[in-house]
């Protein structure tokens, strides 16, 4: 079993949530919540920061406390099925200018926001987004 510890936040305007398409990883082709893995010594804001900053070419800050959610997710790897335990802590993110829907990184192909109430219809969207907004919207 795989294991990822990663910082995320997410970005409601307008009934839409900010998502980025992996291009790479467990994920490949889903959308995910913007975020990755904090690097030496960053803490949880720094790894937000520095995450939307590569992904999304815009700076962002925590509005909301922070909170857990952990799952494992199965998927297929070079031909063998794999299971990935993921540790996520995530917040509510405020964007300080308009994100860049077309910036490519190592991890992602491009950002995208799609409607909410789109999401549970929708079989491109990762497991993180879903357990996210279940989580977030039981705590307002």
């Amino acid at each position: 079993m795989i294991s990822h510890y990663g910082i995320y936040g997410y970005v409601i305007e307008t009934g839409r949530l900010l998502l980025v398409q992996k291009s790479r990883g467990p994920y490949t082709g889903m959308f995910d919540l913007p975020g990755g893995a904090p690097v030496a010594d960053e803490n949880r804001c720094q790894t937000l920061a520095r995450e939307f900053h590569e992904e999304l070419g815009v700076s962002a800050s925590p509005t909301s406390d922070w909170f857990a959610t952990d799952f494992i997710f199965s998927f297929e790897q070079e031909g063998k099925r794999e299971q990935l335990a993921h540790h996520a802590l995530c917040c509510h993110a405020k964007l300080e200018s308009s994100p860049n829907l077309k910036i490519a990184d190592t991890d992602v192909a491009h950002a995208k926001w799609i409607y909410v109430n789109d999401l549970p219809h929708r079989t491109d969207i990762s497991p993180l987004v879903l357990n996210t907004l279940e989580t977030a919207l039981h705590l307002s």
